[in-house]
């Protein structure tokens, strides 16, 4: 595993978002990392969409 630099400004963000999502940071990055490949992938999606396809339990 690498590891990789963020300025404070962005984990500060990531840190507000991880806890109202009760992830940890990296873990956010990850969910971030994801949703943005998936939105790439699947550019007629809406972010709503995403989630509701992918992250939702069936």
């Amino acid at each position: 595993m690498k590891s990789v630099r963020h300025s404070d400004k962005f984990i500060k963000t990531v840190s507000q978002y991880a806890n109202k999502n009760k992830r940890t940071i990296p873990k956010q990055i990850e969910y971030w990392a994801q949703i943005g490949k998936l939105m790439e992938d699947n550019p007629k999606l809406s972010l709503t969409d995403i989630q509701r396809e992918y992250y939702e339990p069936r």
